[in-house]
């Protein structure tokens, strides 16, 4: 794990809550972006069959 990213958690543990709580929201922001980008290729994909 590189440097920065432990001193990130150290400094995070350290943080308040409500900081905490908007970086998780961050977090999970970015997991429902990758989701929704993977179901849109699978979407375009399953149209491509289609038009085929």
């Amino acid at each position: 794990m590189s440097l920065q990213i432990e001193k990130f958690i150290e400094e995070f543990k350290k943080s308040p809550d409500t900081m905490k709580e908007e970086v998780i929201d961050f977090f999970q922001y970015l997991k429902y972006k990758e989701t929704e980008k993977k179901w849109n290729e699978i979407d375009n994909n399953s149209r491509r069959h289609k038009e085929a």
